[in-house]
């Protein structure tokens, strides 16, 4: 990696404005699909691993993690909607393809397919636990930012209890996002979909 180094510089503790450095500087000296190919390297990695064994994860690491992801999904939607794939659909390969070039009509095909699956199948063996497990460490992200950082990954809470037919919950995260970012297009689609009983087909009498 030339110019900008992912660690070139000592990370403290709740260091956003590291990373947002970084994600700029990135994308600056390699353009933008190449820079954020290099920020997000590694990035699932290590989310499955603090996924799988948080407890494992002292408190810097967990804090260090938590604000690269924080940045990386308040700059660009993208990372922010690989990062809900990758939690509706674990095992998925190829996930980086919808951070780093949302608009190749691949990518867009893929992502609309993949929604459109889970939204409509109507297993009902789906995974709600690893749903609302990672909703719960998405709320612990938005917990460890500052404000400005703590609307997206409310969001995405709320869009995964959703999915796990947990509408209380979900309505409780979409408003603390909207509390935040009344702009926030997604936290408002959730809140819609729960007021007008839409839900995916696996939980619809």
């Amino acid at each position: 990696m030339k110019g900008t180094d992912m660690h070139q510089n000592t990370i403290q503790p709740n260091d956003t404005a590291h990373y947002l450095t970084l994600f700029k500087g990135l994308r600056r000296e390699n353009g933008v699909g190449q820079g954020d190919a290099q920020y997000i390297d590694g990035m699932l990695e290590q989310w499955h691993a603090y996924l799988d064994k948080p407890d494992t994860f002292d408190d810097a690491t967990r804090q260090d993690m938590f604000d690269r992801m924080a940045v990386g999904i308040h700059e660009t939607l993208s990372i922010r909607d690989m990062l809900i794939v990758d939690a509706l659909k674990p095992n998925m390969r190829s996930l980086e393809g919808f951070a780093t070039a949302p608009h190749d009509p691949r990518n867009v095909r893929r992502m609309y397919r993949t929604l459109g699956e889970i939204f409509n199948s109507t297993d009902e063996r789906y995974d709600t636990h690893h749903l609302t497990h990672v909703a719960g460490c998405l709320q612990r992200m938005a917990e460890s930012q500052q404000v400005e950082y703590q609307a997206q990954p409310y969001a995405m809470a709320a869009y995964l209890e959703w999915s796990a037919n947990r509408p209380t919950q979900a309505t409780r995260l979409a408003r603390k996002a909207l509390a935040i970012d009344g702009k926030l297009t997604l936290a408002a689609i959730i809140l819609s979909a729960i007021n007008n009983n839409v839900k995916p087909k696996r939980y619809q009498n």
